[in-house]
């Protein structure tokens, strides 16, 4: 290896590249960095996190105390659940006191077998008093048993006055149910003449019953209480036919 001439100012590299005199020592020659090692020299600049999405508005808050929503312009009461079928519960109740069965069943329509009364009911067509008769006895043992409406009411009653309206809702259902049955079986009956009137309201008050009970679903469903109200309102008319068919069987006059 070659000495370094006094006052060279380019340091002396070794034959082999590999050396490189600084003027005491020979040291290792530093090599180029290469891109990597350049990459590796930079300091990191970590990637900012991700931007976190808003979380949703909340478009009708409760107050704090939760009986408030806000409604987009103003706080209103929250509807509680436990009114929206409570009412209902105190209508049907009021339903099961009608005595349709009891006045049907305990044959309230008066009977004759006078002559003057076989005679009134008057054309050649008609059927025999003794046939009458016969109507009634099967059309009063049917529309008479009226035991199983009045369970199913009162299973409304309790459910839907609890307030409950899972437990309302199941036993509108049932009473549906038993309302179904009931007017099936009223329909496989010739309906006797001297208690037509009596049927007419009879399915008039079943028919308002039942539709009723589908509204009062339908707003338990929806939530909403204008729904439970008219249907609460159907069944209240559905009680006045029931009592009308009980006057008119306590005021027929069957053979």
């Amino acid at each position: 290896m070659t000495q370094t001439q006094p006052g060279a100012t380019v340091p002396q590299v070794s034959p082999d590249g590999l050396w490189e005199w600084n003027g005491t020592q020979w040291l290792p020659t530093q090599p180029a960095p290469g891109p990597q090692q350049i990459a590796e020299s930079l300091p990191l600049v970590q990637a900012a996190p991700p931007a976190q999405a808003a979380p949703p508005a909340q478009t009708n808050p409760l107050s704090p105390d939760g009986k408030h929503q806000w409604s987009g312009t103003a706080w209103v009461p929250v509807k509680k659940k436990g009114h929206l079928v409570r009412n209902l519960g105190i209508v049907v109740g009021a339903v099961i006191l009608v005595g349709i069965g009891v006045a049907i069943a305990g044959s309230g329509a008066s009977t004759s077998n006078s002559p003057t009364a076989a005679t009134s009911a008057a054309p050649t067509t008609a059927v025999s008093p003794d046939t009458q008769h016969q109507l009634v006895l099967a059309y009063t043992a049917v529309a008479g048993d009226t035991g199983a409406l009045v369970s199913a009411d009162k299973v409304v009653a309790t459910g839907c006055g609890s307030g409950d309206t899972v437990a309302c809702r199941a036993a509108l259902v049932s009473d549906m149910a038993a309302i179904t049955t009931f007017q099936s079986r009223l329909d496989k009956l010739q309906v006797p003449t001297c208690l037509q009137q009596a049927d007419r309201d009879l399915r008039l008050a079943l028919s308002l019953n039942q539709q009723g009970d589908q509204q009062a679903i339908n707003g338990i469903d929806a939530n909403d209480a204008s729904q439970v109200t008219a249907g609460s309102a159907l069944i209240d008319q559905a009680a006045v036919s029931f009592n009308k068919a009980a006057t008119d069987v306590s005021g027929a006059t069957c053979p």
